[in-house]
């Protein structure tokens, strides 16, 4: 089917408003210049809807990021749909590949996706990318256990298939001895059940989603080279199932990382933290500038914000204020969130350094998750958590498809070219 844009208004009693069309020529979406893109989303969402499975983009109206738009509203994972683009150029095809790459690993299967199979693709879409330019390796239980990666052994207690950390080292001038400009950590839990904490069987249904920010630190790495990116990046995927078997870690388990720091496990739910630690301390051993790390991290954060907006938390409020800006200029929402010296307070443990989650009512959940973290960043690292609200869908709605929605890959690679 044609799919032509105008900025015009619909006409027509029945048609009066409404972003979708119908003419003897295709289907027609209306956007308003004031919503312009949200318009174009909702439009393409209605013809996915209304069962279209191909449309062909027609006319001079359609741009890259009008085309992107369609392309969100359009995609739907239960069926395969077609696109013929009016301008498809290489920035196009690099942004869809990232995202392709993203909803590939969030909508699959979990049976599919796990620790290892995760790592594989990650390599695959690195290596195909970047080419030479970048390395990767993969850590296995016994050189987590030789690192002393507490964080990805008890969270993958559980499971019968093992944690790994994966990371990729993007250093286009092939100088082994180039500083390290900036890491990315991702949170990669395949699947989550909340372990002996264990998540009602309404919020564990979307879990094979947890492993969003691994991905999107891959993504997001080969989107920035393909705009152009020459720093030395590295990332690190943090990979681990949370089950729950007689192996798997109890809430009143105490680990300690490698760096010295002691952790109560008060909840298993709140395992992402404990893996991200794991990372986060290989980050800082590179000596980067700036880290950013991203995660499907709290229901908190999806309390404050929905499933629209992530969340931006650092200890530089200007920083997170920044990286806002960032994601409104590529057409993403992002809003911050508080992280002050308090909230350190709120994870004390009797019985160890701190707790890897607090207790008690009015508790800010994503400033303590937030809070953490930030004790395995190094003091004067400039550095970034995202919690991912906005990266995915549980039930579809009139603008996204269930499934991953793939929104801040742009933001990271923007942060990424400005560093």
């Amino acid at each position: 089917m044609k799919v032509f844009l105008t900025s015009e208004k619909a006409g027509g009693f029945y048609q009066k408003g409404s972003v979708l069309t119908f003419s003897g020529e295709g289907a027609v979406i209306h956007a308003s210049p004031f919503t312009y893109l949200r318009d174009i989303q909702r439009g393409a969402r209605k013809l996915a809807v209304f069962g279209a499975d191909s449309a062909e983009l027609t006319g001079d109206e359609w741009s890259t990021e009008a085309e992107l738009a369609f392309t969100q509203g359009f995609r739907n994972e239960k069926r395969t749909e077609s696109i013929t683009y009016a301008f498809r150029n290489d920035e196009l095809e690099n942004e869809l590949a990232a995202a392709d790459f993203v909803r590939k690993a969030v909508n699959t299967s979990p049976s599919e996706i796990y620790p290892e199979s995760l790592s594989a693709m990650s390599a695959d879409f690195i290596s195909g990318r970047l080419g030479k330019s970048a390395t990767v390796s993969l850590m296995r239980r016994p050189e987590l256990e030789k690192a002393g990666c507490a964080g990805l052994l008890a969270a993958g207690a559980g499971s019968a298939r093992e944690p790994v950390l994966f990371s990729a080292d993007f250093n286009p001038s092939g100088n082994p001895d180039e500083p390290v400009t900036a890491c990315l950590v991702g949170k990669g839990i395949t699947f989550d059940t909340g372990g002996y904490s264990l998540k009602p069987s309404n919020y564990m249904y979307s879990m094979k989603s947890d492993m969003t920010g691994a991905a999107y630190c891959a993504a997001a790495l080969v989107l920035a080279a393909s705009r152009g990116l020459r720093k030395r990046v590295r990332i690190f995927e943090c990979l681990a199932e949370n089950m729950v078997s007689g192996s798997a870690c109890r809430p009143g388990d105490v680990i300690t990382y490698r760096n010295g720091k002691s952790v109560e496990i008060v909840n298993t739910d709140a395992e992402g933290r404990l893996v991200l630690a794991d990372g986060l301390i290989s980050a800082a051993e590179c000596h980067p500038l700036h880290i950013l790390d991203c995660a499907t991290l709290t229901g908190s954060a999806k309390a404050a914000l929905g499933r629209d907006y992530n969340a931006v938390l650092s200890r530089d409020p200007l920083e997170s204020l920044s990286f806002c800006t960032m994601a409104a200029a590529e057409n993403e929402y992002a809003w911050p969130l508080p992280l002050a010296p308090f909230h350190s307070d709120m994870i004390k443990s009797d019985v160890a350094d701190i707790a890897n989650s607090s207790q008690g009512s009015d508790i800010p959940g994503a400033s303590t998750a937030a809070a953490f973290l930030s004790e395995f960043v190094p003091e004067g690292t400039d550095w970034i958590h995202l919690d991912l609200s906005a990266s995915y869908t549980k039930s579809a709605n009139g603008m996204w498809a269930t499934g991953a929605k793939c929104h801040g890959i742009r933001s990271i690679a923007h942060w990424l070219m400005t560093l």
